[in-house]
């Protein structure tokens, strides 16, 4: 069975202590609050997604650290992504950078506000690797993308790659999981198109999931069952496709493919937001799809209508317009839709998080010494106040 350990989230709420004072005004038309910055600098050998952690900070818009947590316990350094959780406690991927490769071992952590460990989930004993997401809900459990080596019979005995959604909870129990490999039949793939993920060596990466939402409370669920919340959604990176898997059947319900390349992050809008039942998708560009498009030298930030699949709303700066500095994060980065209506946009490459209004100018900036996964901006009210579920 996987290890967990746990703590009592009331006693966390009771326990918390409050942040830093603030002080100075936010810039006008920022959205205010805070942001957690997971700053990495490259460790040799290791996968981009690996880079251990210099440490994970909390940052006013003015750029001074408000909180700093170096490692999440002896032994262990952060790795590609965390996330604010109420009342002072961040959730996040950490990894043993004593290994690597196949034998990577990961597990998910809460760390508290003071650096304690209070919770973790380590899959390593069901031969399974947390990566690139997670989210807390609301009942408490916590949602992850995992991956495990295994074969695909009807296409051959070679190793592949299977992305797997996990939720457990608070005391370790899986409660729900749901296999990519079991589910490519549903998925706008030819057999072509799965034959070209063939390339390398094995394993092979048929999917590379990055991303993974509950849905939220949301406007189209009283007419449209696909949307219905609860709902899970999910990105494939590799095959330019972003899915809804229906919780009680497991079927893929929705899809949109190949209207990205390489996509990441990809939300519903919450209700209380701007756009709010739209999807917020951080379209990176490069070279992806089954069998690989062309290659595009510029990133978008785009909001899908999921009805229609039209695009209602984009960001982009490229080299054939005027604006500056140029946008292409061709690997990871994300997007954040913010109580103002603003848009908050992590280019990973660069350790830039900027913030962008409608029109799509650039009012706010900041740039982090070395890789950026994701950055979030957060109410002022944190640790001492909730936040939202949905990250």
């Amino acid at each position: 069975m996987p290890t967990c350990r746990s703590a009592s989230l009331l006693g966390l709420a009771l326990a918390a202590p409050l942040g830093a004072q603030h002080s100075d005004p936010t810039p006008d038309g920022v959205a205010p609050g805070e942001v957690l910055v997971p700053s990495a600098t490259p460790a040799p050998g290791f996968h981009y997604e690996l880079r251990a952690q210099n440490a994970l900070k909390i940052l006013d818009l003015n750029g001074r650290e408000v909180r700093t947590w170096g490692r999440p316990q002896p032994g262990w350094v952060f790795a590609e992504l965390a996330k604010p959780l109420s009342y002072g406690s961040v959730l996040a991927i950490a990894v043993d950078p004593t290994t690597s490769g196949l034998g990577t071992h990961k597990k998910v952590v809460e760390v508290d506000w003071s650096g304690n460990l209070v919770w973790e989930f380590d899959p390593f004993l069901l031969g399974r690797k947390p990566h690139h997401d997670f989210q807390r809900l609301p009942n408490g459990n916590t949602i992850i993308v995992t991956d495990e080596i295994t074969t695909i019979p009807y296409l051959g005995p070679e190793w592949v790659r299977d992305d797997v959604v996990m939720e457990v909870d608070v005391a370790g129990n899986v409660v729900w999981e749901w296999s990519s490999i079991a589910h490519m039949p549903q998925m706008p793939i030819s057999a072509a198109g799965w034959a070209s993920r063939r390339g390398g060596s094995p394993p092979y990466t048929f999917f590379h999931m990055n991303s993974v939402q509950v849905l939220p409370p949301n406007k189209w669920a009283s007419v449209d069952p696909r949307f219905a919340p609860g709902n899970v959604m999910v990105s494939y990176r590799e095959l330019n496709l972003v899915a809804i898997i229906d919780r009680a059947s497991g079927d893929i319900v929705w899809y949109l493919h190949n209207q990205t390349v390489g996509q990441h992050h990809p939300r519903m809008i919450a209700q209380d937001l701007r756009g709010a039942g739209n999807i917020l998708i951080f379209d990176n560009g490069g070279n992806a799809g089954a069998p690989r498009g062309p290659y595009r030298p510029f990133s978008r930030v785009i909001e899908i209508n999921p009805v229609t699949g039209q695009t209602v709303w984009s960001y982009q700066c490229s080299s054939a317009s005027s604006c500056r500095p140029e946008f292409f994060a061709p690997f990871t980065s994300g997007a954040q839709r913010l109580t103002n209506g603003n848009t908050l946009i992590t280019d990973s490459q660069t350790g830039r998080i900027f913030e962008v209004d409608t029109a799509g100018a650039v009012i706010w900036e900041r740039i982090q010494s070395g890789w950026v996964y994701r950055g979030y901006r957060f109410d002022l009210r944190w640790p001492s106040g909730p936040i939202s579920f949905g990250w």
